[in-house]
């Protein structure tokens, strides 16, 4: 009964290996507030600075006037999957299995929205690691408690990138007899799957 309400993640680990699995904690009252998360844009390069922004507004119009806020931020592998690379939607789910694996917690902290239910955390992006061979997945995630000591969640998602171009590619099939051609097709496009 004290669980704040929102997406749970569960990890069960052996010797033999791991997996993962989520779950939703909801009431059977509908929530009176919304929690929005967003950043300026979802592909920044590493080492530059960028933030996140956190609303919350009541579903007949007002603000969530100075309501506290626990945010956390990790950090996982970024995956280009072209085919997905739409906007990001108010219920986006972001936590999904790739979306959470290998998360690595960066930084978390703690915040107050101001009167209009408002709250910016800066976030310095970590500059890339000579030895890093992909590009990371920042995720925020803001959990808002109101006076009323009722809890919710959002969160958002920025990628760090390395450069300007993604490059993929591609055989015709993935088994050949000894002497045979490989046909390899190179494909190169921007973060948002523009061709390049």
């Amino acid at each position: 009964e004290e669980a704040p309400l929102g997406n749970y993640r569960i990890v069960a680990e052996t010797e033999e290996g791991d997996s993962t699995g989520t779950f939703d904690v909801a009431e059977y009252k509908k929530p009176e507030y919304k929690v929005n998360v967003t950043t300026p844009k979802r592909f920044v390069s590493a080492g530059s600075k960028s933030k996140f922004d956190v609303d919350a507004r009541y579903f007949f119009g007002a603000p969530v006037a100075n309501a506290e806020v626990k945010y956390y931020v990790y950090r996982s592998r970024y995956y280009p999957y072209f085919g997905e690379m739409e906007e990001q939607s108010d219920d986006e789910d972001e936590s999904s299995d790739y979306d959470n694996y290998y998360d690595e917690m960066m930084l978390d902290g703690e915040g107050k929205l101001d009167a209009s239910g408002h709250l910016s955390v800066e976030f310095d992006i970590p500059e890339s690691n000579e030895n890093d061979v992909w590009d990371f997945q920042y995720r925020f995630e803001a959990l808002v408690t109101d006076s009323s000591r009722r809890s919710i969640n959002g969160s958002t998602s920025l990628v760090a990138t390395r450069g300007d171009v993604i490059a993929t590619a591609f055989p015709d099939r993935y088994v050949y007899n000894k002497n045979e051609n490989a046909r390899i097709t190179v494909e190169t496009t921007d973060y948002e799957g523009r061709p390049v």
